[in-house]
């Protein structure tokens, strides 16, 4: 999934770009940190799993944050629709 944050297209207009562009890179900082800690101590450790905790709840921030872009292109995408005809 780290791959799909890599090459996620996000509009620099988009009020919320700043946004995913610094949880993109908080999840991939503490990717790299689990990998770091479950290479070295295991993944039961309690620090890979609580690691991958939060990485999963950033991942599903991500997907909050482009979920509301995608709407918002609808909308704008709907009203000039309408507007066509």
């Amino acid at each position: 999934s780290e791959s799909a944050f890599n090459d996620s297209a996000i509009a620099a207009d988009q009020p919320s770009s700043s946004v995913i562009i610094g949880l993109k890179t908080r999840y991939l900082a503490i990717a790299k940190r689990l990998q770091d800690v479950e290479t070295n101590f295991g993944k039961d450790h309690p620090q890979a799993v609580a690691l991958a905790k939060e990485k999963a709840d950033v991942s599903a921030q991500i997907f909050g944050q482009l979920k509301q872009i995608t709407e918002s292109y609808r909308n704008d995408f709907e009203v000039a629709q309408a507007r066509e005809t």
